[in-house]
């Protein structure tokens, strides 16, 4: 009987699959359409997206700007692969400016920067024409956040990132595949990326990266007793500069590489089948995991 099922099931299949392919066919040879509208799959393909896409990328300047009130408090950008700086600033409102000028003209009308105000937040996003390989160049981003932005969110396949005086009661997050990435300023770091290197110089203590490839380095101004560090790459280096007075929790690990901490550290524990050491700095407190498969692990005090 089961073998009579497992029959059945596998017709199914292929009928189902053979109802597809006529379907398939059908509407790339235009059967299933009237003859006042397209007939072939390109032609109804790119009628949908010539409104989508082509208007707004025809009708947008190669250069400009838009302007934000203070009201919002989230900033998320999307792009694929041109740079993203963002400034924290003074002033009582949020400035973005894009720059289109790398695309090639053949491609001006199959990209647009979308930037719009929704739901309190603040989105920015490259909008590409969809199947339209080879297209030169990218869309560059240069926002300027006030005090009033509590969160930045970046997500990026390989655009550099690079973000300044970012006040110190704002959370960063950035996600990427391949990229170099800056942060100085914010209270709060996530970062996540493949082959990415990533700096950073925070005023707050509550940092979470993952790289599979590449380094990172960190300076942190102040250890809160609540919060924790966390690092993993599995090639390369990371370094970790922390304030004098700071009360901390290390571990650190690595399977090839060696491992640098102060001498101050106390009630150290050293394994002896790997790289790893446990030690206590000051009185303890925040908990500081650094992981490294293939580089080396180094902790100064500044």
């Amino acid at each position: 009987m089961k073998h009579v099922y497992d029959w059945l099931s596998w017709a199914a299949a292929v009928i189902t699959l053979i109802i597809i392919i006529f379907a398939s066919s059908s509407l790339i040879n235009g059967r299933l359409y009237d003859d006042d509208i397209p007939a072939s799959w390109d032609d109804i393909t790119e009628t949908f997206h010539r409104w989508e896409y082509g208007e707004p990328a025809k009708n947008q300047d190669v250069q400009g700007e838009k302007q934000f009130s203070s009201d919002h408090s989230k900033v998320i950008i999307h792009t694929v692969s041109g740079s993203v700086k963002v400034t924290g600033w003074q002033e009582d409102y949020y400035l973005v400016v894009y720059d289109r000028s790398s695309i090639s003209q053949e491609h001006m009308a199959d990209a647009y920067a979308d930037i719009a105000a929704r739901n309190n937040k603040i989105e920015i996003l490259t909008q590409y024409r969809p199947n339209i390989p080879g297209i030169k160049g990218s869309i560059e981003y240069t926002v300027f956040v006030p005090e009033s932005c509590l969160e930045i969110s970046v997500n990026t396949i390989s655009g550099a990132i690079q973000m300044d005086s970012i006040h110190n009661h704002t959370a960063v997050h950035i996600s990427m595949v391949s990229s170099n990435v800056s942060v100085s300023g914010g209270s709060v770091l996530k970062a996540f990326g493949f082959s990415s290197s990533i700096d950073f110089t925070l005023d707050g203590s509550h940092v979470h990266i993952e790289t599979v490839s590449g380094s990172v380095f960190g300076n942190l101004k102040r250890i809160d007793q609540d919060k924790s560090v966390i690092i993993k790459t599995s090639a390369g280096d990371i370094t970790l500069i922390l304030p004098e007075d700071a009360h901390a929790k290390l571990h650190g690990l690595t399977e090839t590489g060696s491992i640098s901490y102060p001498e101050n550290f106390h009630e150290l524990q050293m394994s002896d089948k790997k790289q790893e050491v446990r030690g206590i700095l000051g009185d303890g407190g925040a908990a500081i995991n650094l992981e490294s498969v293939e580089g080396n692990i180094t902790i100064s005090i500044q």
